[in-house]
């Protein structure tokens, strides 16, 4: 065990409906593979009017805070002093969702939290982390657990952008002797853009020029590639043998990045002259809006290591007479001039294909099914990596270093790194992890919905957006017994003074004779109607 700060453990959610993409083409009369090959998605997860942003943090709050009391992981909910959302689903331009939760812990007894939500589009979530690593190894740290609440719904208005949908959240523990820590490096990106941004405060939908969000995106990633090379490199010059230079003619050698000791690099090979971060990092998660974007971005790191190691590339690719011309030619074009260049992205995403199956694509299991959730989008990905190893975490996590590029449109970016411990302690917390989250079996016991009916409950998700007034309440139509799964909190009424009221859904059969009750006393003992568990004190936020 150590003692530095970790992700102790970790909550995956996202909804009981999707879409076909395959389908959703069809139905949009666009060309077959555009949104399956084009953007490289196979489903898109969606919410109705029962669930908001504020219903989606309380399941996942929920959970991680059940299955951690009773693995023994934490005692109680006096155990945690500090919770962090991060999201850019607005609900109220006051009122936090984090205070919103704290009605899970006040009938608990305690109120002693601190914490509040955090916005800068897809990026929160990973300030959010640093946060909580920042907090939990400062000398101001009281001993309890943080928890960060990534989530958002992303959703588009009818029109070619609305197949990039999807929604999704994660819920982490954060405190000593976790299973992946935060390693010292990172380079982040700050910019003015308006490549996405949400001007319409009585919408959910954002204006976007996708043509100029992917050059943002490939610069951002570029300039944060330049900083975290370039502490890298001065941290291996340090260590490197006497006369050893990084560039120039190299040999192909293995690049070793096995963990011994977290929180710094000194267990990289410094052997090798070769210095590519592609093949440095054990895996690699990038924001995905969308599959295709994540290839390319891989290729793009495969790009800044050519810069980087030109004699590496020609030396590897020597007998490829086409593969050398093409490396020839952009060999010395500026990078501005690459970012949307066809040719480049295609290609080097062509040449790291072989390192994107194993680094990559670990990552985007999930992703490729529920589409993006802007601020989970990074920790879905470090999700679907654990999950896919569940039945071999020894030898393909314990011990790896996993490289994070977490982007937000308008714009600010990080690159940084993960390191998975590799001690017992912390196999078994992965292992509770994957046993928390039962990935395949939340996917298959989903609903498959046609677009056309996708399409009308998302213009009735619009109609809560445009309320001016409300004379008496408001109380969403949608079915709570075939969108929710068990356990999920969703929305009952918004009232006169635009106030929220959440319920818990039950997983005991319907009792239809019983009425659901409420009343302002403290207690939580269970009525049952309508398969759903009403707390006698109603949880409520205002809109």
């Amino acid at each position: 065990m150590t003692d530095n700060a970790g992700i102790v453990s970790m909550e995956c959610y996202f909804p009981n409906l999707y879409v076909s993409q395959d389908e959703f083409e069809a139905y949009n009369n666009v060309s077959k593979g555009k949104y399956t090959i084009g953007l490289g998605q196979k489903e898109m997860a969606f919410v109705t009017d029962r669930e908001d942003i504020c219903s989606i943090s309380l399941t996942v709050l929920s959970r991680l805070m059940e299955k951690n009391m009773k693995a023994g992981i934490i005692n109680n909910y006096d155990d945690i002093g500090w919770i962090c959302v991060a999201t850019e689903t607005i609900m109220d331009h006051s009122k936090s969702i984090s205070s919103m939760l704290m009605q899970l812990f006040e009938s608990n007894g305690n109120t002693s939290i601190e914490g509040i939500d955090v916005k800068h589009a897809c990026y929160a979530g990973t300030f959010a982390l640093f946060s909580a690593f920042d907090r939990v190894s400062s000398k101001y740290w009281d001993g309890r657990y943080c928890i960060v609440i990534a989530g958002d719904i992303a959703e588009y208005e009818a029109g070619p952008a609305r197949c990039t949908g999807g929604c999704g959240a994660v819920a982490m523990l954060i405190g000593k002797n976790g299973c992946i820590e935060l390693e010292n490096i990172r380079s982040s990106f700050k910019a003015h853009e308006y490549d996405f941004y949400k001007p319409n405060l009585n919408s959910p939908y954002p204006v976007v020029d996708g043509k100029v969000s992917n050059v943002c995106y490939m610069n951002a990633l570029d300039s944060c590639y330049a900083g975290y090379y370039k502490q890298l490199k001065k941290e291996m010059e340090k260590k490197k043998p006497k006369n050893a230079s990084y560039g120039g003619t190299q040999k192909l050698k293995s690049q070793n990045v096995r963990n011994v000791r977290s929180g710094d690099i000194s267990d990289l090979d410094t052997d090798s002259n070769v210095m590519t971060l592609a093949d440095r990092m054990d895996y690699w998660i990038f924001h995905a809006p969308y599959n295709k974007l994540v290839q390319k971005s891989f290729g793009r790191v495969a790009y800044n290591d050519f810069l980087q190691n030109k004699q590496y590339f020609y030396e590897k690719y020597k007998n490829d007479a086409p593969t050398m011309q093409f490396l020839q030619k952009y060999e010395s074009i500026p990078t501005a001039k690459t970012m949307d260049e066809p040719a480049v992205l295609k290609q080097f995403a062509k040449l790291s294909k072989p390192s994107y199956n194993a680094k990559v694509e670990p990552s985007t299991y999930i992703p490729q099914r529920i589409g993006n959730c802007y601020t989970a989008s990074i920790f879905v990905g470090l999700m679907s990596l654990v999950n896919q190893y569940r039945n071999d975490i020894e030898s393909q996590l314990a011990g790896k270093r996993i490289a994070i590029f977490s982007y937000g449109s308008g714009t600010v970016a990080s690159l940084y790194t993960l390191k998975v411990n590799p001690t017992s302690h912390s196999l078994r917390l992965l292992n509770q992890i994957c046993t928390h989250n039962d990935i395949e079996g939340m996917l298959k016991q989903r609903t498959k919905v046609d677009p056309k009916r996708f399409t009308k409950i998302l213009s009735k998700r619009d109609a809560l957006h445009v309320i001016e007034k409300i004379e008496n309440e408001v109380v969403p139509s949608s079915s709570v017994r075939k969108s929710l799964a068990n356990d999920a909190f969703y929305l009952t009424k918004i009232d006169a003074a635009k106030q929220r009221y959440y319920q818990k859904k039950s997983a005991v059969p319907t009792q239809p004779k019983m009425q659901s009750s409420i009343s302002n006393t403290n207690s939580c003992a269970d009525k049952r109607n309508d398969n759903v568990i009403v707390c006698k004190k109603q949880l409520k936020a205002r809109l």
